[in-house]
């Protein structure tokens, strides 16, 4: 089958490229024919550029510290190693920025089906227009509709009166929908009032030696070893996380990702707030003896490199996500809150790997089953 996949902007994220990267891989393997949809968020306006650059020019003013004020080219260049691997490594659209040229996109090519999945998609704070998400572009469109592990991304409505009316009216032309949370089943039965089914996300449909031969890392190496610290939100609490797990663990912290966050000041050069390779994101867990992390993807692939970790939770960027994924693992010990105090005892217990692994095995047949069987072309 021709399959469109449909998924949130592909630039600055590592989960969220890695993921589509993953499903395309997967839905390839099943013998489709695949191209990932290159949604984007619209330009800003020139009103809400200024107030966002006033907004940091205060912040700047307050904190005293040098900063970088990126230019549309130096954003760019901060996102080049990702935008290069989303271009050489997936098979992406044209860049589409509206409804309308969605609509233009698939009047122009004939798909036998689209998948809309997974990282977060049906969240609408993050959307560029949660109704796309819900394919109402394609309108009365003789095509097979389907959700590969989408996700709300919290265990909570955030929709409007008005979105959940229009988006369970979509949800309803849906062949085939599965979610990504254990939570998200309840939610499209009370607010969507559609069935879905939990299935793995996209990057668990691979495994470690998949992504290391398919993106040609050496696997034979030996794993540098040391503490890899892969922390989203940065404050004074995760830093002195870092800190102690490194003296207790007596291992040496490392990092893969930026040497200064791109929304704080700090920075002398513009490559201090370039994004490192994605295949050396990857390797970073290939390398690491231990992951301290507040991601969600984060835990996904120190579970898929079975690697000891402990995840901080993240409540704004969706804990939801955190509680299924280690639930399913029966690893929900290895999540602590933003204030808890790091101590041997909570990093050192042993994981059962042999157990999780058989876990992947199962839920990744289940989860694979779901997509045969809904893009079977009957």
């Amino acid at each position: 089958m021709k399959i469109a996949i449909l998924t949130q902007p592909l630039k600055s994220n590592y989960g969220g490229i890695i993921q589509a990267f993953a499903l395309q891989q997967a839905l390839k393997d099943l013998g489709h024919t695949v191209t990932t949809i290159d949604r984007q968020y619209k330009a800003q306006p020139i009103i809400r550029k200024a107030i966002n650059l006033t907004k940091y020019l205060i912040l700047l003013l307050i904190d005293k510290k040098k900063a970088f004020i990126f230019k549309k080219s130096q954003q760019d260049q901060t996102f080049k190693n990702m935008i290069s691997f989303v271009r050489q490594r997936i098979k992406i659209s044209e860049p589409i920025k509206s409804t309308e040229d969605l609509q233009k996109h698939f009047s122009e090519n004939t798909y036998d089906a689209v998948v809309v999945g997974s990282d977060q998609t049906w969240r609408p704070i993050y959307s560029p227009n949660i109704f796309n998400f819900y394919l109402d572009f394609l309108q009365d469109l003789q095509i097979k509709r389907i959700t590969y592990a989408t996700s709300f991304g919290v265990d909570t409505w955030e929709y409007s009166k008005t979105q959940t009316l229009k988006c369970r009216d979509l949800a309803k032309k849906f062949d085939a929908i599965s979610v990504r949370e254990l939570s998200a089943v309840n939610l499209c039965e009370q607010y969507l009032k559609v069935s879905a089914e939990p299935v793995l996300d996209p990057t668990l449909l691979l495994n470690a030696d998949d992504y290391l031969d398919r993106l040609n890392i050496n696997k034979n190496k030996k794993p540098a070893g040391g503490l890899l610290t892969y922390i989203l939100d940065n404050n004074s609490h995760k830093r002195q996380a870092i800190t102690t797990a490194a003296q207790i663990l007596n291992i040496t912290p490392f990092s893969s990702k930026t040497k200064c966050n791109p929304d704080q000041s700090g920075g002398e050069l513009l490559n201090d707030y370039t994004f490192p390779n994605v295949e050396d994101w990857i390797e970073s867990f290939y390398d690491a003896d231990f992951v301290l992390t507040d991601s969600f993807h984060g835990c996904v692939f120190s579970i898929i490199f079975n690697k000891p970790f402990l995840a901080i939770g993240n409540d704004d960027r969706g804990l939801a996500r955190f509680n299924s994924l280690l639930k399913i693992f029966n690893l929900e010990d290895r999540l602590i809150g933003l204030g808890s105090q790091i101590n041997r005892e909570i990093l050192t217990p042993d994981i059962d790997w042999l157990q999780v692994n058989k876990v992947i095995k199962e839920r990744k047949e289940n989860s694979l089953n779901f997509l045969k069987r809904n893009l079977s072309g009957n």
